[in-house]
């Protein structure tokens, strides 16, 4: 076998080798890749994986787009079978990069479905049903309605394994309803398996019914493999229906259809994995029938068919086993053992509800402590299964004890006082009466006094807000007329002094003129329409950023700045852009941060550095600070200076950001 591998991968590095000295056609690169596929079927799991990765790398070459796609979900399922879960998980990640890179919803669904396969196999049920919806409603949106009814599958076996047998059939109903269109008889056949699979335990009529119907979509499907398994799927859920409810001969005779078609099918590539669950049928039914010996001998047949891979089968026969040597033959050292052994195996894979079974059957057969042991174990699975069932009952019994009670002390109350207290109450109800007058005109005032307040608040911070934008407007104006005008006149005669070679002239008008030029700059407005606050603050920050003078800013991110007014964001623009100059100019700081912060109803700034600072009441203070805290209280807020001479100064703003 392993010379057989090697010549076969050595063969597809042959042709890969050809391949990649010559320029294939796209149609060329295709046949060869599907070639490729077909041999990853032929060899072991491991030359498999080097086959796939090979047609994935020839599919991205020539952009093969689907079939790259399928290509990375065939590289999934080999590297998952080989338990390779970091390789899994560098495939999958690729195959998201590819999905965003291509913009293919189709290849998104896929990395959906095989995340939900891995979560399937860790038996992490919540986050398997998840990504297989995750992965349905992608294929949906991708137009690919074909796959997205086959996700159905998935989501009805999760469902199925949890017991939520109301949900099983919910989800079939849509299932059903959405394959129909696409005819997908394939899809259609495994929902009504499932179906049966669902209701086989208390209506066994009715899961028959489900299991004909699957048989009849199967007799529809077209290829011929996937044709033979259903058939033979069908067949492994109809024998062991019949198993649960005793009919042995039935379930025997369904167990034999699905060997001989096992055996005599030259389609399926792993035929084991069906015929592991056809002889432990058949096993359990000959020893229904008390065909011992044959029934023992196709348990222990169908055990030595389980790979390493399939615990859950083991689990399920090492009970069988087990129960077989404690019911029919009596002997408690071989079904002790077959039991721990399933033990070991349900809680390996979290198969609670055999676990449940399998102490259930320990303590049939034990005595004494262990007995007890066992027993407890099953009273703490048993609570495990229904916890959430035992407490709703819990609380409805509390509920209706407590209601119960109440009704009782009420009754008891009304019977002592109902013939000394006529008088009473009905001064009471005159008293409670004009009570609630009262406070119904009360309450009227408050609401008519708080509303008016509230509005004048609305009101006053709306109109301090349009009187900033007509201030803004104003400065706008006059930086316009001191650009446009009194620096281009300034700039005109400049020019005429230079040409009469007048410099003592030239050079006070040349002052003079970037004097207006800078004036003109601080009274013009900010917009931030063009480009956003954030990025006038970053960009502010990188003009005065340098090795000798670092700025920190901090919560810039953590504001939706769309939300907030204009004038709010101009005069926090504004009030950072002076804080910067001052520390960088006049304090000499070398370390500045900014700190943004918002609730619901104010926004704050906080400016410090580490500067030599000054006295803040001090006469000298500065144009361009007053004219920041003058801005600030324009809005109704609150400008606060702090410094330490030698210690650094604090500036925080806090706006309001509504009165209403």
């Amino acid at each position: 076998m392993i010379r057989k591998n090697t010549l076969l991968l050595m063969f597809c590095c042959f042709i890969l080798t050809g391949y990649s000295q010559q320029k294939l056609t796209k149609h060329q690169a295709k046949d060869s890749i599907l070639k490729l596929f077909d041999y990853s079927l032929i060899g072991e799991d491991s030359v498999s994986v080097e086959i796939l990765k090979n047609a994935k790398n020839l599919a991205l070459k020539y952009s093969l787009d689907s079939l790259a796609v399928v290509s990375y979900c065939f590289l999934s399922d080999g590297l998952l079978y080989n338990k390779d879960t970091i390789s899994f998980f560098n495939n999958l990640n690729n195959l998201l990069a590819y999905s965003k890179a291509k913009k293919n919803k189709s290849a998104l669904a896929q990395y959906y479905k095989n995340k939900g396969v891995f979560f399937s196999q860790l038996h992490e049920q919540d986050s398997a049903y998840y990504y297989h919806h995750k992965a349905k409603e992608t294929f949906v949106d991708a137009n690919d309605f074909e796959r997205a009814s086959i996700m159905y599958i998935p989501l009805i076996n999760i469902q199925s394994e949890a017991g939520d047998v109301l949900g099983v059939e919910e989800t079939a109903v849509e299932a059903l309803s959405f394959l129909e269109k696409t005819k997908h008889n394939d899809a259609i056949a495994n929902v009504y398996m499932t179906l049966g699979l669902n209701t086989q335990k208390n209506n066994l009529e009715k899961a028959l019914n489900y299991f004909d119907k699957a048989l009849l979509h199967n007799e529809k499907v077209r290829d011929p493999n996937w044709k033979t398994i259903n058939l033979i799927q069908t067949y492994i859920y109809i024998s062991y229906s019949y198993t649960y409810h005793e009919k042995f001969n039935k379930s025997l005779e369904y167990s034999k259809k699905g060997i001989k078609i096992v055996n005599d099918s030259t389609l399926l590539n792993d035929k084991n994995k069906f015929l592991v669950t056809l002889y432990q049928n058949l096993g359990v039914s000959q020893i229904g029938l008390k065909k011992k010996k044959e029934g023992l001998k196709h348990l222990k047949f169908a055990l030595s068919l389980c790979t390493e891979r399939e615990l859950h089968q083991k689990a399920e026969i090492y009970y069988d086993l087990a129960y077989y040597y404690f019911s029919e033959e009596n002997s408690l050292l071989m079904g002790f053992d077959y039991a721990n052994k399933a033990l070991i195996k349900s809680k390996k894979i979290k198969f609670t509800q055999k676990e449940l079974e399998i102490y259930s059957l320990l303590s049939e057969y034990s005595t004494g402590k262990t007995k007890i042991n066992y027993l407890n174990q099953v009273v703490k699975l048993k609570d495990s299964l229904y916890k959430i069932e035992a407490s709703e009952k819990d609380k409805f019994a509390l509920v209706r004890f407590e209601t119960k009670r109440k009704e009782e002390e009420n009754k008891l109350l009304k019977q002592q006082n109902l013939s000394n207290n006529i008088q009473i109450q009905n001064t009471q109800q005159k008293n409670k009466i004009i009570l609630l007058i009262s406070a119904v005109v009360l309450l009227s005032v408050l609401f008519f006094i708080i509303s008016y307040t509230l509005r004048q608040r609305s009101l006053t911070y709306k109109r301090n807000l349009e009187k900033a934008e007509v201030r803004e407007e104003e400065r706008k104006e006059i930086s316009k007329i001191l650009h446009d005008k009194i620096a281009g006149d300034l700039r005109v005669i400049y020019q005429k002094t230079l040409n009469n070679y007048i410099p003592e002239v030239s050079d006070s008008l040349f002052k003079v003129n970037q004097e207006i030029r800078n004036i003109s700059h601080k009274l013009s407005t900010i917009n931030f329409y063009d480009v956003s606050f954030k990025d006038q603050i970053i960009n502010l920050v990188s003009d005065y950023f340098s090795p000798d003078f670092k700025i920190k800013v901090s919560g810039l991110n953590d504001i939706d700045w769309s939300l907030i007014n204009t004038p709010i964001k101009r005069t926090l623009y504004l009030v950072a852009r002076e804080s910067i100059q001052n520390s960088k100019k006049h304090a000499i700081a070398s370390e500045l941060n900014i700190e943004f912060h918002t609730d619901k109803k104010k926004l704050s700034l906080k400016i410090n550095d580490n500067g030599k600072g000054f006295d803040v009441d001090s006469p000298k203070y500065g144009l361009g600070l007053k004219s920041q805290k003058e801005r600030v209280e324009e809005l109704d807020g609150l400008f606060t200076l702090r410094s330490i001479l030698n210690n650094g100064t604090t500036t925080i703003v806090n706006l309001p950001l509504t009165n209403i």
